[in-house]
């Protein structure tokens, strides 16, 4: 992968010119994107043990672009990105 990429292939498979950042999940470290501050597309094949690892990932571009696989993605996406909302919003009341 180019350590010139700025935005997320996934997510613009999904419409959405989103720019790469490095994310912090349940399984470790990833390059992503987000779109109102929440987590939008994993686009890193790979998690990582540290930030550190992520961050020199993204900056030589060792790291392997997850592909779109399947029509459903992005549905389930939207999905899930309502699902949080809705859990954001009523944690906020």
């Amino acid at each position: 992968m180019s350590s010139r990429q700025i935005f997320g292939q996934v997510a613009l498979h999904y419409g959405e010119a989103l720019p790469i950042e490095v994310l912090d999940g349940d399984m470790g470290f990833y390059i992503g994107t987000r779109k109102d501050g929440l987590p939008f597309s994993r686009e890193s094949d790979e998690y990582f043990a540290t930030r550190a690892q992520v961050q020199l990932a993204l900056a030589t571009g060792s790291w392997t672009q997850r592909e779109c696989s399947y029509p459903g993605a992005a549905k389930t996406l939207t999905l899930l990105t309502v699902s949080r909302r809705s859990v954001f919003d009523q944690l906020l009341r």
